[in-house]
């Protein structure tokens, strides 16, 4: 009996010294690895564009990458610009890089309603342009447009070309009324606001575009005129008919061709446009 219980006890004290290194050796691993970094979430460098078109996966993959990268960390000065050119890089994948690092505007987001002046708000129901022509008024609709851009490369800084692009080449309001008016309703002057300009017609896109006066260099002192070019740009005055009545006369009768009313307080998307046949 006496030597059945020192058994028992020698037994329980070789246990108990045993468990503190049976406990370390049977330590349970961590079920998570360390968070890492990956490398989808690093933004997109001038070097990985060289190397994707390195790989000869075509302009549209690449282009495709640049627009889809979480992130991105372009360099894209001018000598920048002279480096990915000189290493082979195409005008179009360099343009994707400089649209993509470019802010976006996110008031086309916003109700477009509440982006207008007061005075254009208080007409909604009231077309606030018409043309007037020998038989009678016509109502101009907005039509849809939207903001497209070109890089030109020069000998060494190249040049930014915006233009307002309509699809289509012709609107489908139409006169052949070629010594027409715009009737414009505004509580103030239309004069250096609203402009009546013609389009130039691109058959291969199906479109017609109004360039933008981009007189700056890209590099330059980065100031973009919002006023379309002053070639499109149609001469005229300003008559005032009542308070909130006035006539926008062109100084010679209109040419054959599409034209827009661009308003620079209307909503950017939106111009009413209309053709002379």
């Amino acid at each position: 009996m006496r030597m059945t219980r020192l058994a028992l006890i020698v037994t329980v004290c070789l246990i108990a010294m045993g468990l503190p290194f049976r406990a370390f050796a049977q330590a349970p691993k961590p079920l998570v690895a360390p968070a890492t970094a990956s490398s989808a979430d690093l933004p997109l460098t001038n070097a990985e564009v060289v190397n994707l078109c390195k790989l000869d996966l075509g302009d549209e993959v690449v282009i495709a990458k640049i627009n889809q990268a979480k992130a991105i960390d372009f360099k894209l000065e001018t000598d920048d610009i002279v480096a990915l050119k000189r290493q082979g890089i195409s005008k179009d994948v360099i343009a994707a890089m400089l649209k993509r690092a470019t802010p976006q505007d996110v008031s086309s987001k916003e109700d477009p309603i509440s982006k207008m002046p007061i005075d254009i708000k208080a007409y909604q129901g009231v077309d606030p342009f018409r043309i007037l022509t020998s038989t009678g008024e016509i109502p101009l609709k907005p039509s849809p447009m939207e903001h497209t851009e070109e890089v030109k490369f020069g000998f060494i800084v190249p040049k930014m070309n915006q233009y307002l692009e309509a699809p289509g080449t012709q609107s489908r309001t139409r006169t052949k009324d070629k010594g027409l008016c715009i009737l414009v309703t505004s509580e103030f002057s239309p004069e250096a606001h609203f402009f009546l300009v013609r389009l130039k017609i691109d058959s291969k896109r199906n479109s017609r575009s109004m360039k933008m006066d981009t007189s700056a260099h890209l590099f330059g002192n980065g100031k973009i005129d919002p006023k379309p070019e002053e070639d499109s740009i149609v001469a005229g005055k300003v008559e005032r008919v009542s308070d909130t009545e006035w006539r926008l006369v062109p100084k010679v009768p209109l040419m054959p061709g599409e034209y827009w009313i661009y308003t620079m307080s209307y909503p950017q998307g939106n111009f009413s446009d209309f053709g002379v046949d």
